[in-house]
């Protein structure tokens, strides 16, 4: 829903949870498990923070070539 989309926004500060790039309101982003359902994680909100679409895009080509989504690009 919007308003925990906007909720989660706001509680991770504006800013990607990878980069820490400050979103502005014409950025493109998402909100990201920070454990990937596959490996245990949960739609929590303590599960879920903001990514910039770069940084998304990016943590879902490492992790379909290494097979979850509890890295963060490069580690």
């Amino acid at each position: 829903p919007p308003q925990r989309r906007a909720r989660l926004f706001l509680a991770g500060g504006s800013r990607c949870a990878v980069c820490s790039r400050k979103l502005g309101p014409s950025d493109d982003w998402d909100l990201d498990h920070a454990l990937a359902l596959e490996c245990g994680g949960t739609d929590d909100d303590s599960n879920l923070a903001p990514i910039c679409e770069v940084c998304h895009e990016a943590n879902r080509a490492w992790c379909s070539g290494h097979g979850d989504n509890n890295h963060e690009p490069g580690s």
